[in-house]
């Protein structure tokens, strides 16, 4: 079995759904996780290491490993540096064939189920979206990217901005993937929450239903939703849900094997597919009109800050 290990580099507190993250990460002990973070935290996990991480200290390991030129100055800005976490932390991770990243405002699902060896020994990158990617562990795959292709500028531009590229996106690293045709794993298999509905819905117009919810249960992620009358279900290698931070933990069982992951929080469900009314209780769909109505209105915000973005880096850029 190929040996992964999955980074996080985060500072400040952790969310509220920390503890449920950790719950995932025990349901997938053949994968070891590496948490670097300026928070003092002891681990109960045999899979789960943690790293005491300042900003300062972070700095110091970018100089060393690929240039002085480079620094951040928020915590933000860390995430254009995961491409490199292959060459920033490779004293930590020489005994892995695949090293990844990941956000924290996610749940794992059972991750083995979904990345296989056999897929692995296909591709050198896994995943196309910055919340969790793998990266096969050899110096070429982990300098990759200093190489063309991406659209959000190169890697010198990106390091030396203290404005966010998303250069560990699609649009960055992920089309010096595509660019130079390198065997890279793009379907999406994990549930996405658009940032645009209140109600849990896969982003990019991804398949969703009227009446649908997301859960973990025992290791799993799951989306149960009707279909001709019918509770069906599918599954997820992990949930995303975009920093919602007014998610509330009302798990009260910490060895609980089922809840619920929607707009109200984390709740603690029974085991085995939920009913319609939990369904529209936990996830209520208010309606087409409604629904597109307020997808348009939270599109316009999201673009008008691009645009002011936009105009702070010209301006920027201008100054100096």
């Amino acid at each position: 079995m190929k040996k992964i290990v999955i980074i996080s580099v985060y500072f400040g507190k952790m969310p509220s759904n920390y503890d449920l993250l950790l719950k995932s990460i025990k349901k997938n002990p053949s994968i070891s996780f590496l948490f670097f973070t300026d928070q003092k935290l002891e681990s109960r996990l045999s899979n789960l290491k943690y790293e005491f991480l300042t900003i300062s200290k972070f700095n110091q390991i970018v100089k060393k490993k690929i240039g002085a030129k480079y620094r951040i100055e928020r915590p933000y800005k860390c995430c254009d540096y995961r491409p490199t976490f292959g060459v920033l932390f490779e004293d930590y991770i020489k005994e892995y064939d695949y090293w990844g990243h990941c956000d924290i405002d996610l749940i794992f699902g059972d991750l083995r189920k979904f990345i296989t060896d056999d897929l692995l020994k296909k591709y050198d990158k896994v995943f196309p979206l910055g919340h969790l990617t793998l990266y096969r562990n050899t110096r070429k795959v982990n300098n990759r990217y200093r190489e063309n292709g991406s659209l959000v500028g190169n890697y010198d531009e990106v390091f030396l901005s203290q404005k966010p590229f998303y250069f560990d996106e699609q649009n960055g690293i992920g089309k010096i993937y595509s660019t130079n045709n390198y065997p890279a794993y793009n379907e999406r298999v994990f549930a996405d929450i658009s940032n645009l509905r209140h109600r849990f819905v896969l982003a990019l117009d991804d398949k969703n239903y009227k009446h649908q919810i997301f859960y973990w249960e025992n290791g799993h992620v799951y989306r149960a939703f009707e279909n001709n009358g019918i509770i069906e279900q599918d599954e997820f290698v992990y949930i995303h849900f975009k920093r919602r931070k007014n998610l509330i933990n009302y798990v009260d069982n910490q060895n609980a094997e089922s809840f619920y992951i929607c707009n109200k929080g984390f709740i603690s469900k029974k085991i085995g597919l939920p009913s319609l009314n939990d369904i529209k209780q936990y996830n209520k769909y208010y309606g087409a009109i409604y629904e597109l109505l307020e997808k348009n209105y939270n599109l316009a915000k999201l673009r008008f800050k691009n645009r002011v973005m936009k105009v702070k880096m010209i301006l920027d850029k201008s100054d100096d």
